[in-house]
């Protein structure tokens, strides 16, 4: 692999960003390098405004274009150490309301699950408001039947918090 790749591994495992973060930054870069065909550091910045103007990028998510600039800065930033000067214009976001289930698609669905284990891991995630990942690192020792509440470590910006737990969740 690319050693300028590895080297922002290095760098980003480093400062503690996430597995995903990695990945994606990771990802990008190496995408960028196969569509120049030439090494990273060999880019120029008039390169990337082409790069960020082809219908292909374009048409791509907000998110999707924000990760690439991400991924582009924290190269230049922290392993080029060169400035980097993009005249980029991203698609303006779109504020949409959440989806919920309703409180009966709720129960529909928790009374559909015949395995026990499925069911109490839906009913913990959804009764606590917990993330997939939160969910799954969640152990006995940090569950306080006492003071109806669960340790949730690591969540989103490895933050660790309580939450509480209502007497039904407890009882699953």
């Amino acid at each position: 692999m690319n050693t300028l790749i590895e080297q922002v591994k290095t760098e980003i495992a480093y400062r503690g960003y996430s597995q995903s973060t990695c990945k994606s930054y990771c990802e990008h870069l190496l995408k960028l390098s196969h569509y120049f065909n030439k090494p990273l550091d060999l880019i120029t910045d008039d390169e990337l405004n082409i790069f960020f103007k082809d219908p292909a990028i374009r048409k791509l998510s907000r998110a999707s274009q924000k990760i690439q600039i991400n991924s582009i800065w924290f190269l230049f930033k922290n392993i080029l150490h060169r400035p980097l000067n993009l005249d980029i214009a991203l698609p303006k976001a779109k504020p949409r309301a959440p989806t919920y289930l309703s409180r009966d698609d709720m129960q529909l669905l928790i009374g559909s699950c015949t395995d026990m284990r499925l069911k109490t891991l839906i009913v913990v995630c959804y009764g606590c408001g917990l993330r997939i990942g939160e969910l799954l690192r969640i152990k006995v020792q940090d569950i306080d039947g006492k003071r109806k509440t669960i340790l949730i470590e690591h969540g989103k910006g490895d933050k660790s918090r309580y939450v509480v737990v209502s007497d039904s969740v407890l009882n699953q």
